[in-house]
């Protein structure tokens, strides 16, 4: 079944604001407290999630006092040098998982450590699909970094073979013991997989690998083992810029 869009962070930033002007204008005591409210929350919020994306790049930079020049020269050199930047650090100051944050700071540095890696139109891209992508997704698109293509029995860790039928053997008492349902097990990596092919970050390709089918298993679940999936260049460019 196909998953619902993320609605954008920008989109639900409007909708909260646009929501809270209403409110003040309708019950303006209550309104008001509610607005200021919201707008301290946010202030206070980015000032510290800026700060610590600096203190990020700056503890990451110490560690390259070796290459402080050639890291100046990069920057020189770079058309986006300040544009980069300030995406980076607005796309952190609004990122609400915690564990995504740290990923713009990773790619900033990237970005200015080997600028030879992407270009300025990959760089614009890259910090967009990190906003965009959940960190499910990215741990997920991570994976195809290692090994690239994969298969979705690689993906979900069925490629033993004896990893087990979809029926248990008998339990106590003989009762069999049913395997959860597939596509309830695997969900979180099902929606990833089709969210990251729907933004062109994975491709579908056929892998002609060996592979074991257990007696028992949904057909439907063998399907899925047996389909693969490549990485973009544009992905893996992704993926090295946040490890």
């Amino acid at each position: 079944m196909e998953q619902p869009p993320i609605p954008e962070a920008n989109a639900i930033r409007s909708l909260i604001e646009g929501g809270a002007r209403i409110l003040s204008a309708a019950i303006p005591g209550v309104g008001s407290v509610i607005v200021q409210g919201y707008t301290e929350y946010v202030s206070a919020r980015r000032e510290q999630r800026a700060q610590e994306f600096f203190e990020f790049v700056v503890g990451e930079l110490k560690k390259l006092e070796q290459r402080q020049e050639e890291l100046a020269k990069n920057l020189s050199e770079m058309p986006d040098a300040a544009e980069i930047l300030e995406r980076a650090v607005e796309a952190a100051t609004k990122e609400t998982a915690a564990e995504k944050r740290p990923m713009y700071s990773k790619a900033y540095l990237n970005f200015i450590t080997a600028p030879g890696d992407t270009q300025p139109e990959d760089r614009v891209s890259i910090i967009s699909e990190i906003e965009q992508l959940t960190f499910n997704d990215l741990e997920v698109l991570a994976r195809f970094g290692a090994r690239n293509p994969l298969r979705g029995d690689e993906l979900t860790g069925t490629t033993h073979p004896d990893y087990g039928a979809m029926v248990a053997p008998p339990g106590f008492g003989g009762a069999a013991r049913a395997r959860p349902d597939w596509r309830q097990q695997h969900g979180p990596l099902i929606s990833s997989l089709q969210r990251l092919q729907a933004r062109g970050l994975l491709s579908e390709v056929h892998i002609n690998r060996g592979s074991s089918t257990p007696g028992g298993e949904d057909p439907q679940f063998t399907t899925f083992r047996m389909r693969g999936w490549q990485a973009t260049a544009l992905a893996l460019r992704l993926v090295g810029a946040i490890r």
